[in-house]
């Protein structure tokens, strides 16, 4: 066999590789962007909802006037709901990154994060609605 000949077709192989893997990185890279960019709407979806959580809470300081057990206790609830929320949020971008960085499906890691931001919106929700059922009952006495 002619060295040249062989060295040339190693060359061919080692291109097509290079080109492929190119491709893989490229494609990787576009799925990250598309990722990131859903994070961050829901990051944005997440600061709009807890302008309207402080908005109730500042609502509810208005309605509770002599009850300062009750308005610590919806409080304590909304700013565990913000907490958590943010943990999840937080586990949620880890868990996406950590998934790309290993070269997991990313649609699948999107849908997840979607339906724990829609169990997690369910819950806010659930907590406005006990948060705005709670002024009628404390108003009263014990």
């Amino acid at each position: 066999m002619d060295p040249s000949v062989t060295k040339d077709l190693l060359d061919a192989r080692l291109e097509a590789i290079e080109a492929r893997m190119d491709s893989r990185v490229a494609g990787m890279s576009a799925k990250l962007d598309i990722a990131l960019a859903e994070m961050r709407a829901d990051r944005e979806a997440s600061n709009v909802r807890f302008a309207a959580v402080l908005k109730d809470i500042g609502d509810i300081k208005s309605e509770l006037t002599g009850t300062k057990a009750s308005f610590k206790t919806v409080v304590g609830n909304v700013w565990g709901a913000a907490v958590a929320t943010i943990t999840i949020v937080a586990a949620i971008v880890g868990f996406g990154l950590a998934a790309f960085d290993s070269g997991r499906e990313t649609s699948k890691s999107i849908s997840e994060a979607t339906v724990r931001m829609e169990k997690l919106q369910a819950q806010l929700e659930a907590q406005a609605k006990a948060a705005a059922s709670t002024p009628a009952i404390s108003g009263q006495k014990k």
